[in-house]
């Protein structure tokens, strides 16, 4: 916990610098499901893409926290972004599931 929480704070300073800074929010996303806050960690990873809609990495982690609430729908439809953006190596498992 204490590293979350410095990791929490180091990226609350990245996005104070640079409130568009994608990275950050896909980060603080990750954190929050680890913590399993998964609502929480799916409104950063909103913002991610929100501010780069090209963020393929947001988009997976979207989906996996779609899919730790039984949303498979949406979960379906971030994944299918993913793939649209061209990760085929990371969606491909997780695609299967959608067909």
């Amino acid at each position: 916990l204490e590293r979350h929480a410095q990791a929490m704070e180091s990226f609350n300073k990245a996005l104070e610098a640079d409130p568009t800074y994608a990275l950050a929010y896909n980060d603080i996303g990750n954190i929050l499901m680890q913590d399993n806050k998964i609502m929480e960690a799916i409104d950063y990873y909103k913002k991610a893409i929100r501010y780069n809609i090209s963020y393929t990495t947001a988009y997976l982690s979207l989906g996996d926290a779609y899919t730790s609430l039984g949303d498979k729908a949406n979960a379906c439809i971030a994944y299918k972004k993913a793939e649209a953006l061209g990760d085929g190596s990371a969606i491909s498992k997780r695609i299967f599931s959608c067909n």
